[in-house]
């Protein structure tokens, strides 16, 4: 019980990206999430940041699972876990659709990280080096994710 009560504290305090809101039901953050600053991003290609980011969550949803099937997890604290899982795949789930989509509008090497209630948009150069395309990826994340323009960001890689 004890251990379920520090994970329920780690989970509490550690911080997501965009986190714009908090939730009384549930804990919405990556435990093992590191924001990335533009530097890092600019010293890894896009792939790397993206396969860091999955491994990141791979590790989120072991440590969920745990929580949530482990017999001394209260009913509450398992409840709780389950909804940071959900929260967690519909955040996973809106990244693959705007990356679909954008992918479909000619925009394939486009990676999007969403937060809550925020997007983040990892794009080549060559992609956001227009003013027009700019305003054409951040409409289509915006429209994916259902949420405004104001609240996507695109990150330019140097090195790609």
């Amino acid at each position: 019980m004890a251990g379920c009560a520090m994970l329920l504290a780690l989970l509490a305090v550690s911080g997501y990206a965009g986190a714009a809101r908090t939730s009384v039901e549930a804990v919405s953050v990556p435990v093992f999430y590191q924001p990335l600053s533009t530097w890092e991003i600019a010293d890894e290609s896009m792939k790397d940041v993206r396969m860091r980011l999955e491994e990141e969550r791979k590790q989120e949803i072991m440590l969920l699972d745990s929580v949530i099937a482990s017999p001394k997890t209260s009913e509450e604290l398992a409840e709780q876990a389950l909804a940071q899982k959900m929260e967690l795949a519909a955040r996973m789930e809106t990244e693959a659709q705007t990356e679909a989509a954008l992918s479909y509008m000619g925009y394939s090497q486009v990676y999007a990280i969403c937060g809550a209630g925020s997007m983040t948009l990892i794009a080549p150069w060559q992609y956001a080096s227009d003013d027009a395309i700019r305003v054409k990826l951040i409409a289509a994340a915006a429209d994916q994710a259902q949420i405004p323009a104001e609240h996507v960001k695109i990150i330019l890689p140097k090195n790609e």
